[in-house]
């Protein structure tokens, strides 16, 4: 009798135990809330030569649906949308976009990065007159490396555990740009002639009076020159010649979901 007891309590025992463990309701899925997508989830990301971490909200808004509201979108470098990455001397500040499967216990995110970042703020305010009084402006530089460097990243996990907190660990990568190379010339000529195309166009548009075909002729000339000219600076550039030219580094993560605040921030 004393053992079917003893078997009893212990029985009695570990199913509370496992019960604790438990999360969501009849309507959640096994997640630990129906409202699951306002946490936030911040990753660290661990790195030869560096190291760094982001933040992510699934269904942040990340440009303003309501224009009037500069509040309505979380911007680069918000609580809900940042990414600050430290790689061989150089931090960078950008955003992070992901995504969550529950269901699949799939998290993915994406990072886009500069190694030079700064904000500027303007107010202007109205008389009684309805005409602009004064004006105000804030600037201010967030992050300054002089080099323009950008840096592009993707990470895949797998979410490990669920109870007492989400957590979550997987790979990805990092890729850093700097600019040189083919692509940067390609880029400059790119844009010098597209100027320089306009420019014409803009010119012989201009003209008034008497119509004169040798004008026109010397303009589509001036045109096709250009266009002749531009592909030999094209030539090699691209995305297989950016990956070629990139320092591309494997990255390790780790993360947790924590909920937001009532406030948003």
């Amino acid at each position: 009798m004393k053992r079917y007891f003893l078997l009893a309590v212990l029985f009695l025992a570990f199913d509370a135990r496992q019960a604790s463990a438990l999360v969501g309701g009849p309507f959640d899925n096994g997640s630990h809330n129906g409202q699951l997508e306002n946490g936030i989830y911040q990753a660290v990301l661990t790195m030869r030569n560096g190291n760094g971490f982001c933040y992510f909200h699934p269904e942040a808004d990340i440009v303003p649906e309501d224009p009037s509201n500069i509040l309505s979108y979380q911007g680069r470098g918000t609580k809900q949308n940042r990414a600050i990455i430290y790689y061989k001397g150089v931090t960078y500040i950008g955003s992070a976009f992901g995504m969550v499967d529950p269901e699949s216990r799939y998290v993915q995110c994406s990072i886009n990065g500069s190694s030079d970042l700064g904000f500027s703020v303007s107010q202007t305010s109205a008389n009684a007159t309805g005409t602009i009084a004064t004006g105000s402006s804030v600037s201010d530089v967030v992050v300054r490396n002089d080099r323009g460097f950008v840096v592009n990243g993707n990470w895949e996990a797998k979410i490990r555990d669920t109870s007492p907190t989400l957590k979550f660990s997987g790979k990805g990568e990092l890729v850093f740009i700097a600019p040189t190379g083919a692509d940067a010339i390609a880029g400059l000529a790119y844009q010098g002639y597209s100027g320089l195309i306009e420019a014409i166009i803009s010119a012989v548009g201009g003209l008034s009076g008497s119509f004169n075909p040798a004008i026109f002729a010397q303009a589509q000339l001036a045109i096709d020159n250009a266009l002749i000219a531009l592909p030999a600076y094209l030539a090699g550039a691209g995305i297989d010649s950016t990956l070629d030219n990139a320092d591309r580094v494997k990255v390790s993560v780790r993360g947790t979901m924590r909920y937001r605040t009532t406030t948003g921030a």
